[in-house]
């Protein structure tokens, strides 16, 4: 009801898409299970979020990286990896190294298991050809 007095409000086209909108926020951080495919992207979206740089400085600001590490791990990595999927995995895989090795430099190569030196040969490449 709320967003549809928004969209309103911003001359948004009337009942175009405002059921699936709606949807989205209704799943959006709040379900296990989202109720549409659109439902299910945003809940994706939502746990990639909770591997950002920008998570770990807004929530974890002076965790050490073990901490940043086994939270990202609890709350995303390990927790939701069914719900992501395998490519949304990768991402958070990826999200994650990136996003430690930002704040923690090559510290944070000391607090991943080995079998993340993939995802870091890759942020490292990424790096390199910027």
């Amino acid at each position: 009801m709320v967003a549809g007095r928004a969209f309103n409000q911003v001359g948004y086209p009337p009942e175009k898409y405002h059921f699936e909108i709606a949807d989205i926020i209704g799943d959006h951080d709040t379900k296990r299970l989202s109720t549409t495919d659109s439902g299910r992207i945003m809940r994706i979206a939502d746990m990639l979020w909770r591997v950002t740089y920008p998570m770990v400085q807004i929530y974890l600001p002076n965790s050490s990286p073990q901490q940043v590490f086994e939270r990202m791990k609890n709350v995303c990595l390990e927790s939701e990896a069914e719900h992501l999927g395998e490519v949304g995995l990768k991402i958070a895989r990826l999200e994650c190294v990136n996003a430690m090795s930002f704040k923690f430099g090559e510290i944070a190569r000391r607090v991943f298991p080995p079998d993340y030196k993939p995802e870091f040969e890759r942020i490292e490449s990424l790096a390199n050809s910027s």
